[in-house]
């Protein structure tokens, strides 16, 4: 399984990196603070991080959650139902308001569960706000284990189901305004200075998701007390498209998230040092010549300097190479890059634009060569010689029509990666992502 660390580029692709990110060691050996953390992790302002897919947001997400574990209730929202709405029976889910109690609950029963003692200190209204909130927002078999688990009769008890319901409307202002200042106040009844609700956008919203996530920009009441606030992290296309810079009306703050050359080497070098146990410098393992060469591949790859890109890179070596063979010499940055290329820029056919994606680079085609590229990809296993025959009229034809596809697409034309020569006169595709 995942964590989301992993899901945002950190961690290696093929999941085997396991959950060591979630660890105090690789906090402290890995992580390399981005241009918003402290943005992020001020707990007086609600901040919006945009970044790309592999950009290190969700990891900034993660360090402000434990930077806040002792001063705040970190609430994780349920990110899954902006793509996923919930069914008929959880339409209420469909609420910014229910969503984000639900997810405050959450917080609440982690917090209970580490000191029970806690409770001891709320006061009467503070004891029948959290008894209430946790039967309305928590499915009720949820609840019941949650208690059973505490094994403190007493302080079972303080969780008998409530006589009225305290707050009906979760729409209307007043509701919303008292529910979140009473959720403040039972906070810090428990030690917590702040409420601060997590926010990790993925993926483009559905439907019935983007008008959830509108909302949760743009409802005026949500955000008015100052102890209350939210830390999203999300792709720019989605906070462009929901317009929610605007929705927010400068109740939340937008920050993009941008790495610096030197911050994407410090990547590189703190997990090479991570993984081998050897301190090294990025210099300790490329000489400049190497490095410039391996660079451009990455922004050709990546499109930048990325903790995607840097984690890639040092995956690469260190799977290629041991440590002991480092620095690499004079022409082995070549078989890097190629690695790179073979991991991370598989080629996807785009029949609507004819052309080819490499990776995350599109590259458009002329007519013959797409045609070629188009033959070669649906014939898959098949008879690719017949299909490229039939494209080229002659063989004399293929072979320079495959030698101009080859120009185009390969990143080294002359020992290609994806249009790969077999026994005889035939080619074969190679690191395709998906045939369709």
């Amino acid at each position: 399984m995942q964590s989301n660390a992993q899901r945002e580029g950190w961690g290696q692709p093929d999941g085997a990196f396991g959950h060591e990110e979630l660890s105090e060691e690789w906090w402290q050996a890995c992580y390399v603070p981005g241009n918003c953390d402290d943005a992020l992790q001020a707990p007086t302002r609600s901040v919006a991080v945009c970044a790309p897919a592999g950009g290190g947001k969700t990891t900034a997400l993660l360090a402000t959650q434990r930077s806040l574990a002792e001063t705040a209730l970190a609430a994780v929202i349920d990110a899954k139902l902006l793509v996923r709405p919930p069914e008929d029976e959880d339409r209420d889910l469909l609420n910014p308001m229910h969503l984000l109690m639900r997810a405050a609950c959450g917080a609440l029963q982690r917090k209970i569960a580490a000191d029970p003692a806690a409770l001891a200190g709320l006061s009467g209204l503070q004891r029948q706000f959290l008894s209430w909130a946790l039967h309305k927002y928590l499915r009720r078999r949820t609840l019941d284990v949650w208690l059973d688990r505490l094994h403190q009769r007493e302080v079972s008890a303080l969780f008998a189901t409530p006589d009225e319901d305290l707050y009906g409307d979760e729409r209307d202002a007043d509701y919303v305004t008292g529910q979140i200042d009473e959720l403040v106040h039972l906070a810090a009844g428990l030690g917590s200075e702040a409420v601060v609700m997590l926010l990790d956008v993925q993926q483009t919203p559905a439907h019935g998701g983007w008008r959830l996530l509108e909302d949760m920009f743009g409802w005026l009441e949500l955000w008015q007390n100052p102890s209350f606030m939210l830390k999203a992290v999300l792709p720019p296309a989605v906070a462009e498209q929901g317009r929610l810079h605007e929705r927010a009306r400068g109740r939340v703050v937008f920050r993009a998230l941008a790495w610096s050359v030197e911050q994407h080497e410090a990547i590189i070098a703190q997990r090479l040092s991570y993984w081998s146990g050897v301190a090294v410098e990025l210099g300790d393992v490329l000489t400049p010549a190497n490095w410039a060469q391996v660079s451009a591949a990455l922004d050709d790859i990546f499109g930048g300097s990325t903790p995607r890109s840097a984690v890639s890179l040092a995956e690469a070596i260190r799977d290629l190479w041991p440590a002991r063979h480092w620095p690499l010499q004079q022409g082995e940055e070549e078989r890097v890059r190629r690695e790179l290329y073979r991991r991370h820029a598989l080629l996807r056919l785009d029949k609507q634009q004819r052309g080819v994606w490499r990776g995350e680079r599109f590259i458009g085609l002329a007519d013959q060569p797409y045609e070629a590229l188009r033959a070669l990809w649906e014939a898959g296993e098949g008879d690719t010689l017949a299909a490229l025959r039939d494209v080229a009229g002659s063989d004399g034809n293929m072979h320079t029509l495959v030698k101009r596809l080859r120009q185009a697409i390969e990143p080294f034309p002359g020992a290609p990666l994806y249009i790969c020569r077999e026994s005889g006169e035939a080619y074969r595709l190679e690191g395709v992502a998906k045939r369709y």
